[in-house]
């Protein structure tokens, strides 16, 4: 292979039809044409000259003498180099840029997943190696992990890269918020609503009808339901009404407890068995950190019920003593 034919690999890489860095192969046909235009209109009068005056035959081509393949030529003719110079100066700025680049195979549209520039853009086959970040939260905010990790899987078979991972975990959380955040909207003014309807009809005894009606509640279900889930459940004037009516009619003695998890029945309650709710409470982690936060969605339910245990409690020390003052 000679020295044009070695330089001319490189060039003949930027001028693909499909428009790979043709570019660079351009400028160079084009900055020695510019550099030999004088040689070349030179040749072509002196061509001309010969052929009018008729003292010659057809001039040939400079390259002609060099022994250049078919390729080569038309290479040449192509880009009309001037001259060997601009010839060689086009191959080895062709092959420059041909080395500097980071060339990327065009990926089968038919199949593209098996595409190996994945791996070049940042996308590893290493799961452990694949990682994307969470999402920041806000305060207050819960994070399901085991989520994160199974969307993780699904983004790295995917092969998406962290970066494109990492914008849809974003939005699919921020929408999540959006979502909780409307929520939580509605059943405040839901909530807002029903109370303020139930102190209308209720007044003065609003309280002490409420906390009726949540134990009637617990009572017929016999299960542990937590505040929230009660609230929910008696979300509506007319069941709240309901369940009021019902401790009512069953009788302040045959109700559990308020607030006693395990939904004992407690008939003829006594100071220990209260004293003792208490102490479970507060050796509840959950309990104790709704009471300690008035953040905590359950704060104002684990107050209410912590001084309902005290007021009861009291008042059967109270009894115990005659009605006379500790």
């Amino acid at each position: 292979m000679n020295l044009v034919q070695k330089y001319m690999g490189g060039a003949a890489f930027l001028r693909a039809p499909e428009g790979d860095g043709g570019g660079g192969g351009d400028g160079g046909g084009q900055g020695g044409q510019q550099n030999g235009g004088g040689q070349q209109q030179n040749s072509g009068q002196g061509s001309q000259q010969q052929n009018g005056n008729g003292q010659g035959g057809q001039q040939q081509a400079w390259y002609a003498s060099h022994n250049f393949d078919a390729d080569t030529q038309a290479w040449i003719e192509e880009r009309k180099f001037p001259d060997l110079n601009e010839t060689l100066k086009a191959g080895r700025e062709g092959s420059k840029l041909a080395r500097d680049r980071n060339v990327i195979p065009k990926p089968d549209l038919k199949n593209v997943k098996e595409w190996t520039g994945f791996q070049e853009l940042g996308w590893t086959p290493d799961r452990e190696k694949y990682q994307v970040n969470k999402p920041q939260l806000e305060q207050g905010e819960q994070f399901d992990d085991g989520f994160f990790n199974k969307f993780t899987e699904i983004a790295h078979g995917a092969k998406l890269l962290p970066w494109q991972a990492e914008i849809v975990s974003n939005g699919l959380h921020a929408e999540e918020r959006r979502i909780a955040k409307e929520a939580a909207t509605r059943g405040t003014a839901a909530k807002r609503e029903l109370e303020g309807k139930l102190r209308t009809d209720w007044g003065a005894d609003y309280d002490a009808k409420v906390e009726g009606a949540k134990r009637a509640f617990a009572f017929l279900g016999g299960e542990d339901f937590k505040p929230e889930e009660i609230e929910a459940a008696i979300g509506s004037p007319r069941t709240a009404k309901l369940f009021a009516k019902l401790f009512d009619l069953i009788g302040e003695d045959s109700m559990p407890a308020a607030g006693n998890g395990n939904m004992a029945f407690q008939r003829g309650e006594t100071v220990g068995a209260l004293q003792a709710e208490i102490n479970n409470n507060w050796a509840n982690p959950d309990w104790k950190k709704a009471f300690d936060d008035p953040r905590n969605a359950r704060h104002a339910d684990v107050k209410a019920q912590h001084q309902n245990l005290l007021e009861r409690k009291a008042a059967l020390e109270l009894k115990a003593r005659g009605g006379k003052a500790a």
